[in-house]
Formats: C-alpha cells, sequence, structure tokens
C-alpha cells in the first residue's frame, strides 16, 4: 500500500470522529442549507475495506444483516481494517503522519486503540513535535508530554469537567480546557480560603497562583476584579506547607514564576491564534463576497445593484463558494439583490446608504410604470377595500413583483406584465396573507379604539388604527435596511387610557372607554394642550403626547386635565386626511374635512355625512 493510499484511508477513518468532536469552525448557513441524505458510513456498511485484487471486479451479493453481525460478531471482514493498519511499518507511519495537520492527529487518537498506541508511541513524538512547530505552539510544561500538550491545545473544544461543547478557550493557569461555570466551581476566592482553612496567614497567596478573576460589577465602588484560586491546588500548598515548611516556599516561588511565565506566553500564543483565525475567516468572507459578485454580474447586474449585497448574510459566510454552495443560495441572493433595486427604485434607502445611480432612467421608469398600474387598481375596488392595501413599496417587495420590478436593467419589463400581476390571484393572496399576519399579531382580539395605539420600533411612529400601519410599512417614514422591517414584531400595542380624560365631558358626548376611532372621527372636537400653544383632533394630541414634550408637564399628578376643548379651531383646517366612500374621486389622494363634506353632498348628496359610511380617516 503506497503512501496516498495509507493518507486517504486515516482520513477516511477519522472523519466521522473529527466532525463530531472538533468545531473550530464557526457554524455556516451553508450546512444547513446542504443537509440531506447522507452517505452509508463505514460502520454502517456490511463490509470493512478490503485490499484491491488485481483481478477483474465482480458484484458480490449483499448478505442481509443479522444481529450478531450489529453486534460485532460473526462478521467475516471483522478487524480486517485494524489487520491492514497493523502490518504498515513504522517508517510508512511516519511519512503518513507527516502530511496530516495536527487537529487530525488528535483526532486519530479517538478513533481506535491502534491509531492510539501507534501515535503514542516514542518512535512518533516527533510528528507531534514537528506539527506543533508548524502551528508555532510553545513548547509543553513540564508535566505534559508532547501528545498531551497537542490534545489540550489542538483537541475536542469541550470542558473537560462537564463536557460542554464550543469551549475555545484553554486556561493556562489550570492547565485544562474547561468552561467559565466548572471554573468557578472548581476554584476558591480570597474570602472561602480564609473561612475553610484557619490560620493561616496573608502570607500564603505570595504562593498561590491565581487562575482567573470574578468580575464585579460595575456600579459598586470598588469594582477591582476578586482572584480565583485553584481548589485542589490551594489544598496542595497548604498540605506542603504545614509539613515541609520553610524549604518548600522557597521552591515552590520559584516554580510559580517558572509556570506564571509560561501561562503568559501561552495566553499570548492563544491571543494572536485567535488574531490569525479572525484574519483569516475574514479574508475568507471577502473572497466570497466577490465570488458572488462576479456571478451576480454575470447574470446582468450592474456595480450599483451589488453594494448592498453583503447585508446578505449567505453572502458572507466563512465557506468558500462552491458550485453547490452557489445552488443552495442562490434564490435567497438574488432575492435580496431585487429587494435592494426596488428599494433604490421608491427611494426608500437610508442616507448613509444612498448610492449613486446610473441606471435611474430603468429603475424610474418600471416605478412609474408600476405606480399607473397600483393607480388603475385602487380605482377599481371600492374604498372600504382598498382602504387597508400595503404600501405600494411593499407591495413591490412581494416575491410575484420582485421577481419583475428587481430583475437586471437589461430585461425587458412591460406594462402588461405588471398588470397581469396585479389582477392576480397570487398577488391577491400575498396581500391578504400580508395584512391578515399583522392584524393577527399587533391587533389581534381587541377592538381598534382611541385607548390604544400602535407604535413602530424602528422609527418610533404611532397611529391608532390598523390601516395607517399597513400603509406605514415601506413607507417615506420608515427606510430601513433590515429584511424584517415589514416584521409584525416590529410593532407594539399600547395603552392611552390615562390621557384621555380630556375627552370626557367634551360635546362628543362618548365614553373613551368604549369609544372606536370612527365614532371619535365622525366628531369636530377640536382640542389645545394646557401646558404649550398645539392644538388639533384627539389623534394629534396623542401624537402630541407621546413625543418628547410630554416632559414639558412638568407634575405628573395635578388637577388640570393635559388637553382642553376649544371647538372651533383657531384656523381653518387643511389637513388632507379624509376621503370619500362612495367613489375613487380620493383614491389618487386624501383631501381635507370640509372638501370631502362638500364633494359627498354635491356628489352623492349626502348634507349629514358620518364616518366611516360616507367618508374616512386615512393617513
Amino acid at each position: 500500500m503506497d503512501c496516498k493510499r495509507s493518507t486517504r484511508l486515516l482520513r477516511s477513518a477519522a472523519q466521522a470522529k473529527l466532525d463530531m468532536t472538533y468545531q473550530d469552525e464557526p457554524y455556516s448557513e451553508d450546512e444547513a442549507e446542504m443537509s440531506g441524505p447522507r452517505k452509508r458510513t463505514r460502520k454502517e456498511e456490511d463490509s470493512d475495506y478490503e485490499e484491491p485484487s488485481m483481478g477483474p471486479v465482480r458484484a458480490v451479493k449483499r448478505s442481509r444483516t443479522t444481529k450478531n453481525r450489529k453486534n460485532g460478531k460473526g462478521s467475516r471482514n471483522a478487524g480486517k481494517l485494524s489487520q491492514s493498519i497493523a502490518r504498515l511499518p513504522m517508517d510508512m507511519w511516519l511519512e503518513v503522519f507527516g502530511h496530516l495537520p495536527i487537529e487530525t492527529l488528535c483526532t486519530l487518537l479517538q478513533v481506535s486503540k491502534i491509531f492510539q498506541d501507534t501515535l503514542r508511541s516514542p518512535e512518533n513524538l516527533a510528528v507531534w513535535r514537528k506539527a506543533r512547530l508548524l502551528r508555532g505552539a510553545p513548547e509543553p510544561p513540564e508535566h505534559l508530554n508532547e501528545v498531551d500538550w497537542a490534545l489540550l491545545l489542538f483537541g475536542p473544544r469541550f470542558c473537560e469537567v462537564c463536557r460542554r461543547t464550543r469551549v475555545h478557550k484553554v486556561n493556562f493557569a489550570l492547565m485544562r480546557r474547561i468552561c467559565k461555570a466548572c471554573t468557578r466551581e472548581t476554584t476558591m476566592t480570597t474570602t472561602e480560603i480564609l473561612s475553610e482553612y484557619e490560620g493561616i496567614r496573608g502570607s500564603i497567596y505570595d504562593i498561590l497562583m491565581s487562575c482567573s478573576r470574578l468580575m464585579q460589577p460595575t456600579y459598586l465602588s470598588n469594582n477591582t476584579d476578586i482572584p480565583l484560586f485553584n481548589r485542589s491546588e490551594v489544598e496542595l500548598v497548604l498540605g506542603q506547607c504545614y509539613y515541609v515548611g520553610e524549604p518548600y516556599i522557597e521552591s515552590r516561588k520559584e516554580e510559580l514564576m517558572y509556570l506564571q511565565a509560561h501561562a503568559e506566553l501561552c495566553e499570548n500564543w492563544q491571543k494572536e491564534m485567535k488574531l490569525a483565525r479572525s484574519e483569516e475567516i475574514q479574508a475568507t468572507r471577502m473572497s466570497r463576497l466577490d465570488a458572488v459578485k462576479r456571478r451576480l454580474t454575470d447574470m446582468g447586474y450592474s456595480e450599483e445593484d451589488l453594494e448592498l449585497v453583503y447585508f446578505e448574510r449567505t453572502a458572507t459566510q466563512s465557506t468558500p463558494l462552491t458550485d453547490r454552495i452557489w445552488n443552495n443560495i442562490k434564490p435567497k441572493v438574488v432575492a435580496a439583490v431585487n429587494r435592494f433595486r426596488i428599494l433604490r427604485m421608491f427611494k426608500r434607502l437610508p442616507i448613509d446608504y444612498t448610492i449613486e445611480d446610473h441606471s435611474g432612467s430603468v429603475l424610474e421608469r418600471r416605478r412609474e410604470m408600476i405606480e399607473t398600474v397600483f393607480l388603475q387598481y385602487r380605482k377599481s375596488l371600492r374604498p372600504a377595500q382598498w382602504r387597508e392595501l400595503p404600501n405600494i413599496c411593499a407591495i413591490a417587495l412581494l416575491p410575484s413583483f420582485e421577481r419583475l420590478l428587481g430583475a437586471p436593467n437589461d430585461a425587458h419589463i412591460a406594462a402588461t406584465d405588471l398588470e397581469q400581476v396585479m389582477n392576480s390571484e397570487q398577488l391577491q393572496k400575498e396581500m391578504d396573507r400580508f395584512v391578515k399576519e399583522h392584524r393577527d399579531q399587533i391587533i389581534g382580539t381587541r377592538s381598534e379604539d382611541a385607548m390604544g395605539y400602535i407604535r413602530c420600533k424602528i422609527c418610533w411612529s404611532t397611529y391608532n388604527d390598523f390601516s395607517s400601519v399597513v400603509r406605514h410599512i415601506h413607507s417615506e417614514e420608515c427606510s430601513c435596511l433590515d429584511e424584517n422591517t415589514s416584521d409584525a414584531s416590529n410593532y407594539e400595542y399600547g395603552d392611552y387610557a390615562p390621557i384621555l380624560d380630556f375627552l370626557r365631558g367634551s360635546d362628543s358626548q362618548t365614553d373613551p372607554s368604549k369609544s372606536h376611532t370612527n365614532v371619535l372621527d365622525n366628531t369636530e372636537s377640536f382640542y389645545k394642550c394646557t401646558s404649550c400653544y398645539k392644538w388639533g383632533t384627539w389623534r394629534e394630541c396623542i401624537a402630541h403626547y407621546d413625543s418628547d414634550t410630554k416632559f414639558h408637564w412638568g407634575i405628573a399628578q395635578r388637577d388640570l386635565p393635559y388637553f382642553v376643548s376649544i371647538g372651533i379651531p383657531p384656523i381653518p383646517d387643511d389637513r388632507t386626511t379624509w376621503s370619500c366612500n362612495h367613489c375613487t374621486i380620493h383614491a389618487e389622494g386624501p383631501a381635507t374635512r370640509a372638501e370631502v363634506i362638500k364633494h359627498l353632498r354635491e356628489a352623492h348628496d349626502v348634507h349629514e355625512p358620518s364616518v366611516p359610511e360616507d367618508f374616512f380617516f386615512i393617513h
């Protein structure tokens, strides 16, 4: 058997164990995406590896696995792998092991006893030393050999006490890979030493090595960290001091100087390795990002389209990009690029991420087409139906439109294509699902009364009805690159009951504990803040209180209400926040309350309009 075959044999035997024990690589989403049916391992197969013969290969009938063969009994091929490995001469072992990384050598120790005996033999210690020096690791301490030292530095990343995984840091004062919880359980503070051992002197700490420090809260006046000492070492040192005395103390001081110097050297090396590993991972991420950009460029996307692709996590993972990985992440990456293009199209990107757009004419033309198609669609509906339609940008980001509007510039998009999508059942299902999910998670079973408010956690805008929240998502007021901007968890429901006393006793004759927003909108009452000059409707008073001006009331408990009714406003109300509920005249944009009432009287012969039967509030 030649050296290359031996190397492949060792790697195959160690592969399963390596995946279970060595976890140096951070979590990658590629592993979760590409997880699927795995190949049968040698443990699951009916026979182990056999030496290939020079004759022709014939098909061998697979025999049925019996209970004895599952238990390792009665198999004719049992032990053939171990026998083949045992027949290798030692010089070939040295040649094979010399080409393996030190992490693989540590894993081979746990594969089988023959690997353990061979790797721990004195003839192979030079292999361990060579592999350690290639990584720049310091010399082992006096009480550890090369193999145990390599296992401590490069072995499985789990706690030696509780077997907790992902413990990457070694405590060189304890010479153990141990988690923080177990470190605290196996150590003692100075107070604990004094309470447990009576009659000891303070000089005893001069010959004890601090293995860690207990972090103190920053609010304490003296927040210096408390040193921790190994419990077993404290017992050993105190026992030796009691029986040996001064001679042991002198020798212990010399030993402690060596241990502290060696621990400091190892900690510095560990920091350098961590920094080098971080730089290596960052370089891999950038290389993968460049590879993703090249593939997107080949698909027709411009450089401006790829400026924000690094926000997509799958494009910046710490594993190199392969054809298989690209096939798995391509839908997510392309969808993210299309999403950024649509946000640029509607100018929804934050100011910090404004990109110089050289393809603005293409995006502008697509925006004009979708706005025209959307307006025609709104006019085909009853006002009560389009009142709760999402924002046009939010609709453009739905899957049905995202593939069209976000396509590269060389893709031909016609108005008929957009009309077909707008009138499709699939888009209607997506919009209904969008509205229903947000209503169920934000409003739930609550009624839309004046007591409640809905606040956006991204831009901190406050609304009193759900229809305004639906139109707020991906609006000009709330620009965000986060793909979870439309997530219902970004909106919270609250109660304004304490400040709504100003409605009691007014001419609205409504009980605020049972008042629906439409009932309050039906009145024309205006209110003024008792602490400043601001005035407005009940909605604007609540928004005024919710702002930072709520501190200008000073004392929370007082006799005056927060707002008082003023009846007719001091100046005409020119707020364009109302729409007719009988026709689509205001589908292009809302009007003032007076204009809507005039339109209802002239066009629909409604002389006593009411909310929401004849007209309604729209933000």
